[in-house]
């Protein structure tokens, strides 16, 4: 048996997801007392929250209003590096 599941998210919902750097990206590391550092070929977590916003556009003036997933965090966790177990 199965049945779909609402997925349409609300405003203010949060999700965080397993992202790989393909190219140099700006992350901050938790570890170092939240220094920002460039990563690049590395795993790092994306956090997400969908919200209204306001984005400029070619050809708009004041901008228009958005509706959708913003990222707010970008975190490297350095589990197990150069730390002894």
């Amino acid at each position: 048996m199965r049945w779909k599941i609402n997925s349409d998210p609300n405003v203010g919902d949060k999700r965080e997801q397993i992202r790989f750097a393909w190219l140099p990206t700006s992350v901050i590391n938790v570890d170092e007392n939240n220094q920002e550092y460039i990563i690049w070929l590395s795993i790092y977590i994306r956090k997400q929250e969908y919200m209204k916003w306001t984005a400029c556009a070619p050809g708009y003036r004041d901008g228009m209003r958005v509706i959708g997933w913003r990222t707010t965090d970008r975190i490297i966790h350095n589990i197990g590096i150069g730390k002894k177990w």
